[in-house]
């Protein structure tokens, strides 16, 4: 089993799940759940949809900045093997010269 983490596959997999993050926080945002208290003005469902859309605008917002979050998580790890890797080649470089 080779345990060698592939630092460019990392980054671009948090570089897509940020901007999947910040597509989410747009596209949900423009989810109006509550329209539906419009269309049935007085009835039961109306109270639920508005209801709904409160839960569900939170949720959505809690979603989209979770996968922000990880993507910059996930970015700052990239940083950190990076200058493991450097650290590392320098290093070598120093010991053996060169």
């Amino acid at each position: 089993m080779d345990y060698t983490v592939q630092i460019g596959r990392l980054e671009h997999h948090g570089r897509d799940v940020a901007a999947v993050g910040a597509d989410a926080a747009y596209t949900l945002h423009a989810v109006r759940l509550d329209a539906a208290a419009t269309a049935m003005p007085g009835s039961m469902s109306g109270v639920a949809a508005v209801a709904l859309h409160g839960r569900f605008a939170s949720a959505a917002g809690t979603l989209a900045s979770g996968l922000e979050a990880y993507g910059s998580s996930t970015h700052a790890t990239v940083d950190g093997y990076r200058q493991q890797e450097d650290k590392a080649a320098a290093a070598i470089t120093q010991f053996f010269g060169g």
